[in-house]
């Protein structure tokens, strides 16, 4: 199973990057109140999506944590 979990980022090619996560069957984390890029993947791959979970980055590092119990 393919993850990334995006924390914070700057530019485009994180974008193009969980893409092609999402297209391979994979899931993306997002830290709620990015802006920018995110936001607008959030808008274009978000409503429904159950590969796609936008969380606080509290949450998202206990995720992170988990995978490596």
């Amino acid at each position: 199973m393919l993850w990334t979990i995006v924390f914070s980022a700057i530019g485009e090619d994180g974008v193009e990057g969980y893409d092609q996560v999402l297209a391979k069957g994979g899931r993306v984390f997002l830290q709620q109140g990015l802006a920018g890029h995110f936001s607008r993947f959030l808008s274009q791959h978000g409503a429904g999506n159950q590969q796609l979970e936008v969380a606080s980055a509290a949450s998202l590092a206990q995720r992170l944590n988990a995978l490596y119990r």
